[in-house]
């Protein structure tokens, strides 16, 4: 597996936003969606749990990517002309508790379809797993990324919502994670001005590297009108400016609630990822890493399977 990091030294301005900003913008551009709850994007695909009462199945994943991987043969999607890749790494977002269960939940049988499948694993949690769970990872091939928009338990739930764990707890069991053989990142974000300056940047990284974490990703994020409710509970009326600002919003906003989700502006968000780019680069004892680079595997358990194979192959068909 190849690993994508960024050697040390302050980059320069230009070098710092050719490296482009991971805005929301950004990210979900070439971004397809297979099902609620399913995207893909070039060799990497994210799956998560649409709603409350979703329960995604290894035989829907299984069903989804053969269709989708169709056309990896001739390299074309006869859909859009686009060229098809395998999809090498599937992001598990987990959002809730329950998600990770052994019993009622739906990670582990994606886990064990994937990793017979020889793709690359990467758990996302913004929750505190379960102990069983985390038991049964290891010795397995799993990539652990935390989610952590704020050491401020309000803001961490208002950016990630409710049911998001501190920012503390996360760092704690990443921890009992690294124990157990267990590969853990950080992934800070979504990074929104306002809310995060060069203050709570810097304390993001000092309780990083407390919690012995060192690879770390970051992305900057959109504002929508649930986040904005949230933070306005939480944020003072002068960091509720800059932020509204930012997004090219009335103060009214706050009150009216009434806009769609939307990026800032390309300048803005580049800046705020390069600055946050630059703290992760001066300091010795971290990484900017791509989790799903890291776990981008060769596929041994496949080689040579035609895509259209594969839901029959895995499902036992």
């Amino acid at each position: 597996m190849s690993t994508v990091s960024q050697r040390r030294g302050a980059p320069s301005a230009s070098r710092a936003l050719r490296s482009g900003a991971k805005s929301a913008a950004a990210r979900g551009a070439g971004t397809r969606e297979l099902a609620p709850g399913l995207t893909v994007k070039g060799a990497s695909a994210h799956l998560w749990a649409a709603s409350p009462g979703a329960h995604p199945s290894a035989l829907g994943l299984a069903s989804a990517l053969a269709e989708h991987e169709s056309g990896y043969g001739s390299g074309q999607d006869s859909g859009s002309g686009r060229r098809v890749e395998r999809v090498e790494v599937v992001t598990l977002c987990v959002r809730r508790r329950a998600d990770a269960e052994l019993e009622g939940g739906w990670l582990m049988e994606i886990i064990d379809w994937l990793e017979g499948q020889g793709r690359g694993i990467v758990v996302r949690t913004r929750v505190r797993l379960p102990r069983e769970f985390v038991l049964a990872l290891r010795g397995r091939p799993v990539l652990v990324e935390l989610e952590l928009a704020d050491l401020d338990a309000d803001r961490q739930r208002a950016l990630l919502g409710p049911e998001a764990a501190r920012a503390n707890e996360l760092l704690l069991q990443a921890q009992h994670l690294a124990a157990l053989g267990l590969e853990v990142v950080g992934r800070v974000g979504p990074l929104l001005p306002g809310v995060h300056e060069l203050a709570s940047m810097e304390s993001m990284l000092s309780a990083l590297r407390a919690a012995d974490l060192h690879g770390v990703s970051h992305y900057v994020g959109e504002l929508s009108a649930p986040v904005l409710e949230r933070l306005a509970a939480c944020l003072d009326a002068g960091a509720l400016m800059v932020l509204t600002r930012a997004f090219r919003l009335p103060p009214t906003a706050v009150f009216a609630l009434d806009f769609d989700a939307r990026a800032l502006s390309a300048e803005l968000a580049e800046a705020i990822y390069a600055r946050f780019t630059a703290l992760v680069r001066e300091d010795a004892a971290l990484e900017a890493v791509d989790p799903a680079a890291r776990q981008r595997r060769s596929g041994v358990a496949v080689a040579g399977l035609a895509p259209s194979l594969f839901a029959a192959e895995a499902m036992g068909g």
